[in-house]
């Protein structure tokens, strides 16, 4: 790739505001972040002193591992750390990644994986530690 191609995708990430943009194969990997990385986080009024629930940002099929893996990202009960990957959204054939909004531990899969999904829609809860 050319560093204009490179500057070209990183202007329409930063127009489509994804800050995170990863993709694999089996010879290279290839992982933009812009800015500070964010995801949704969802207050449903209960308190959740416990932890957050992190929630699409974007309308796609619900992944908890990559294609070409076979484990998840992130077990449940795995550490995160704000910013990490924790799962994927795929839209067609692109990866976005859905992004722990803080440390803590993966407590909960709130959506059924491979369910497709909308903005909003509740994914996991991280207990803090």
């Amino acid at each position: 790739m050319k560093v204009e191609e490179l500057r070209q995708v990183m202007r329409w990430l930063e127009e489509a505001r994804i800050g995170v943009f990863e993709i694999e194969s089996d010879d290279c990997r290839v992982r933009i972040v812009q800015g500070n990385p964010t995801s949704v986080t969802i207050d449903d009024g209960e308190d959740r002193s416990d932890g957050v629930i992190v929630a699409a940002e974007a309308p796609g099929t619900f992944l908890v591992q990559h294609p070409q893996h076979t484990g998840p990202i992130v077990p449940i009960g795995g550490l995160v750390r704000a910013g990490d990957v924790v799962a994927l959204i795929q839209i067609g054939s692109i990866y976005a990644p859905v992004i722990a909004s803080t440390d803590g531990t993966l407590a909960k899969i709130l959506t059924v994986p491979q369910a497709l999904v909308g903005f909003g829609t509740p994914l996991f809860e991280i207990a803090y530690q």
